[in-house]
């Protein structure tokens, strides 16, 4: 998308802009649009947001409820608590537990394995 914004000198929000109008409506093209003033472009999109709530025979109070419902409901799923410690390495059924850092005088840390370097 970027290269796409670059190629027609506009930037790249702007093509964001008209790639989501696109996706609205794929009879547009993206070379018209590009053309075309950022506010058109919103402009356009309002529109078309519009005409999809308008078909659906809902007042703007009802889509806003519905919309905090949907937000609310987004909420309480994100903070509901998380099993993190599922997502770590099991430790218990490791192998290898020599494997421990320490740090150099240069302030490195190095990772002593167990083996011996032969030196």
């Amino acid at each position: 998308m970027k290269a796409s914004a670059d190629n027609y000198d506009i930037s790249y929000g702007k093509m964001l802009l008209i790639s989501k109008a696109i996706e609205m409506d794929p009879a547009l093209s993206e070379a018209d649009l590009a053309t075309k003033e950022v506010k058109d472009i919103q402009g356009y999109i309002h529109e078309v947001v519009e005409e999809r709530h308008d078909e659906k025979g809902k007042s703007d109070e009802e889509l806003e409820a519905e919309w905090k419902l949907r937000k609310n409901e987004l909420k309480s799923n994100s903070t509901k608590p998380n099993n993190s410690d599922s997502m770590l390495p099991n430790n218990s059924d490791s192998t290898n537990t020599s494997e421990t850092p320490n740090s150099t005088q240069d302030g490195q840390t190095n990772v002593d394995t167990g083996a011996q370097s032969g030196r």
